[in-house]
């Protein structure tokens, strides 16, 4: 029985298909289709879901609220990361661990934990344990990212049939929806019609542009950032939020003083202001001085407030549009349709942001089952239709090399290629030609590298990048060259990307055909 996953920053969801195929949410014994992506690690055990949530504030010391942001290598995590976070981050071995009041926790288990227990809904609502999945990722999610998802899929018992990109899977279950709701309207569309698929998550905001056309979904380019999302748009919310309560509370509530309790109470009213504030031109946000605060607080918020302190988020959001069009080749005008989707996507202000920078009115923009397309396509895609969908890759891949005395990144994978790739020796593999820096040089030191932008304001030059500036996916040691005496040895590297967006690794030494395959160790 294969079931489809879909875990994000606040909430998590599992999909299956009826007894036509088409694809429902499973709900719990309750009704409810949405399970918070909470874990608590508490004296009585590990809980998951609606207990933890209702005691987030409360249990900051115990709880982790969406694990999945946390999935990289501890150097890649952001600033924001860590400060953002109900506890503190530790460095285990380049591993980021989550040191809570009674455990330090992998990412990946918790996420092990979320996954788990939407397995055990599934067993009860449809009488039998899933035993296959296809999950749904973050498009902008990295490689490391997808190998951990995988491994905590796995861990469960469960067989990982693919994973997909969240806009994808939100393509694959809307287009057979439209078919379905607009028969008339669909018989009348073009042979091949362009979509910008625009998901703002709880955590992260991908952009990608597709081409849709007999029985096809065809990714043409992806923008995203993983760091980017509701809680983002929530946390410059409450900010100001403390700016404004400053007087009444006489101090700045965003400052820890050695408990989370206030900095994280108002991250929730704040979240809960901009929910109404996505239906009503006002909200109210009332704080109990029993919750930390000290004494009563009390303001009104309006939605055109919101918006300005949202400025620097939803400005974010505007960007990756404008990139992914631009990675497109298509201008704004080609575009038929724009489908919002993601929890956060009804947030103030993103709807406003994403049409400006599209070239559309708002009302023209459609939010179909925002936070369920994702899981459905997820539950399409292990059928016929999920082989008619081509993705691209989002990042470019390399590795570090010497261009004269400088260390840069040798691009193999550009940013936008479709995916899967071949493998090594195929028509259009992605072949790059080397030689060792030193003549007599026996081994080399590959560092795999990713780019997703500058970090710093200094880079080496238009076109060239500097290995600081990328995230290390691992490392690859090819041993064993054997240059001619006083040579260098010439190599080439493959790599290749398959439909999961995981990387596979192949060099081979000219002349001698020494080879190494899938050798990486990851970081």
């Amino acid at each position: 029985m294969l079931i489809g996953i879909d875990i994000g920053t606040h909430a998590a969801r599992a999909a299956a298909l009826d007894h036509a195929g088409r694809p429902f949410l499973i709900p719990d014994a309750y009704g409810a289709t949405h399970m918070p992506a909470v874990v608590r690690y508490g004296l009585r055990g590990l809980e998951v879901g609606e207990g933890p949530a209702r005691t987030l504030v409360a249990g900051w010391e115990c709880s982790v609220r969406g694990p999945a942001r946390y999935l990289a290598r501890f150097a890649d995590l952001p600033e924001a990361a860590h400060r953002h976070a109900a506890f503190p981050i530790l460095d285990a071995d380049g591993e980021p661990r989550l040191d809570l009041l009674y455990a330090r926790v992998a990412p990946e288990e918790a996420l092990g934990a979320i996954i788990a227990a939407l397995c055990g809904r599934a067993a009860a609502h449809l009488g039998a344990p899933p035993t296959e999945a296809v999950l749904a990722v973050p498009a902008s999610a990295e490689e490391r990212y997808r190998v951990l998802v995988r491994r905590a899929a796995e861990a469960q018992g469960l067989r990982v049939r693919r994973l997909i990109n969240q806009p994808s899977a939100a393509l694959l279950a809307y287009i057979p929806a439209v078919a379905d709701a607009e028969r008339e309207d669909t018989a009348e569309r073009p042979v091949q019609t362009l979509v910008a698929v625009v998901d703002v998550g709880g955590g992260t905001t991908d952009v990608s542009i597709a081409e849709l056309g007999a029985g096809m979904v065809r990714i043409l380019a992806t923008a995203g950032d993983p760091f980017l999302g509701g809680h983002d748009l929530a946390w410059l919310a409450a900010t100001n939020l403390a700016e404004r309560l400053r007087p009444q509370a006489g101090r700045d509530l965003m400052v820890d003083q050695g408990s989370k309790v206030a900095t994280l109470g108002l991250l929730h009213a704040a979240e809960a202001a901009l929910e109404d504030l996505a239906l009503l031109p006002a909200a109210t946000v009332a704080l109990d001085h029993g919750a930390g605060f000290g004494r009563d607080l009390y303001t009104v918020v309006r939605r055109e407030q919101t918006e300005a302190w949202l400025a620097p988020g939803l400005e974010r959001i505007a960007a990756l549009c404008r990139r992914a069009l631009e990675l497109s080749g298509r201008p704004a005008d080609a575009i038929s349709e724009v489908l919002l989707i993601g929890g956060a996507s009804g947030l103030p202000g993103v709807r406003l942001a994403v049409a400006r920078a599209l070239g559309r009115l708002p009302g023209d923009l459609r939010r179909p089952a925002p936070q369920a397309l994702a899981a459905y396509g997820a539950a399409l895609a292990g059928t016929v239709a999920g082989a008619a969908l081509r993705d691209v890759t989002t990042y470019p891949l390399g590795i570090n090399c010497y261009f004269g005395d400088s260390e840069l990144l040798s691009p193999i994978i550009p940013a936008g290629t479709p995916i899967p790739t071949p493998p090594a020796g195929a028509p259009g593999a992605r072949t790059e030609h080397y030689t060792t820096r030193h003549p007599d040089q026996t081994s080399v030191r590959l560092d795999v590298l990713q780019y997703r932008g500058p970090k710093t304001p200094a880079t080496a030059g238009p076109g060239r990048v500097r290995p600081h500036e990328c995230e290390v996916l691992g490392s690859w040691e090819f041993s064993g060259l054997r240059p001619p005496a006083g040579r260098h040895a010439p190599f080439t590297v493959t790599f290749q990307v398959d439909e999961d967006g995981i990387l596979h690794l192949a060099a081979e030494e000219q002349g001698t055909g020494h080879r190494l395959e899938g050798a990486v160790r990851r970081l």
